[in-house]
């Protein structure tokens, strides 16, 4: 059985829970959020998280025999075993291969939950998990995509929380944020708690609270970046740093304001009339959106092709061991400064 949105898969899990829930679950998506909401649902659905008989693995350190042997073990608790194995993708050869051989047969007291954020649909784990399980794959989203849709996403956050939000600020906390779910879902909170009793959030809210001096600096890193100032741009990195920010968290939201500046870039060198690139970018007042248009169109196509290369590249380094968060994070930004 195989699903590619939420609300679907949230549908599944309320109708086969608790006895009919599957012995498989593969869950795949670039979106952190969007794998830890299904893996919550399911816990939810299962009994929770913090029942003794649930274990968490992480593909990259996984060892296939010890696994197997996990698996095939009958519980001690008198209920479902939870296996949960983060970042399958990055299973060894080996360890997958035995793992396909073990979704033929699965064990019917494990419950066995895959997370990925991409695994292809022709791989024997793949294929063998739709057929033994259920799959939840969310398609990956173009960027025009989620920029398109993540307003009212923000929106929809609100309204499940009984809390309304203006369109306009739920764009001004896009733009300010990017598309980045997991960071706006802990924005969302933080304005929750912040306007009570009131239950509507306004541009002036989302103004005072996300408007945070750490934002200031990456909007300043940008700028610099832009105008290929290497040593403001260093000093307002270790800034960022010296706050313990997360390089990974520095890159995503670095590289929306990159993304959003080559659009900019974009629509300025194609003849996009002014009204339409102010509709586009509802939070910036007409003296910033003229800042930035200067500041895009002197950075230039080129250079932002290979700002997003580059951005990628230190993003997926970021995420692996042995590298030093401060070196990358200097190489980075003097590389992009001197494009």
């Amino acid at each position: 059985m195989k699903y590619a949105q939420q609300e679907a898969f949230l549908k599944h899990l309320e109708s086969a829970a608790p006895a009919d829930l599957s012995p498989v679950y593969l869950i795949i998506s670039t979106e952190d959020y969007e794998r830890e909401k299904a893996l919550a649902l399911i816990l939810k659905m299962a009994g929770g998280q913090e029942q003794a008989s649930t274990l968490h693995f992480e593909g990259s350190k996984l060892d296939g025999t010890k696994l197997l042997q996990e698996l095939n073990t009958l519980s001690m608790f008198g209920q479902d075993s939870l296996y949960i194995i983060h970042q399958c993708e990055a299973l060894d050869k080996g360890t997958m291969a035995m793992l396909s051989d073990y979704l033929e047969r699965p064990n019917p007291q494990a419950r066995l939950i895959l997370l990925a954020e991409k695994l292809a649909a022709n791989t024997r784990l793949y294929k063998r998990a739709e057929r033994a399980g259920v799959l939840l794959h969310i398609p990956e989203q173009k960027r025009w995509e989620k920029q398109k849709l993540i307003g009212s996403w923000i929106q929809s956050l609100f309204k499940e929380e009984g809390v309304t939000i203006d369109p306009q600020a739920a764009a001004l906390m896009a733009g300010r944020l990017g598309t980045d779910k997991t960071l706006l879902a802990g924005e969302v909170e933080k304005l929750i708690c912040y306007v009570g009793d009131r239950k509507k959030v306004g541009v002036q809210d989302v103004s005072e609270l996300c408007a945070t001096s750490n934002q200031e600096t990456i909007w300043q890193l940008g700028e610099y970046v832009l105008q290929r100032q290497v040593g403001a741009a260093l000093r307002a990195l270790r800034a960022l740093m010296a706050e313990s920010a997360s390089l990974v968290g520095l890159i995503v939201q670095l590289r929306t304001s990159m993304q959003n500046a080559f659009e900019l870039c974009s629509m300025v060198h194609s003849g996009t009339a002014q009204s339409a690139m102010a509709g586009r970018f509802p939070y910036l007042t007409p003296k910033l959106l003229e800042k930035n248009q200067k500041l895009a169109l002197s950075y230039g196509p080129h250079a932002f092709r290979k700002a997003l290369l580059l951005l990628n590249d230190v993003e997926l380094k970021a995420k692996s061991a042995g590298n030093d968060p401060e070196i990358l994070a200097e190489t980075l930004i003097t590389k992009l400064a001197s494009l």
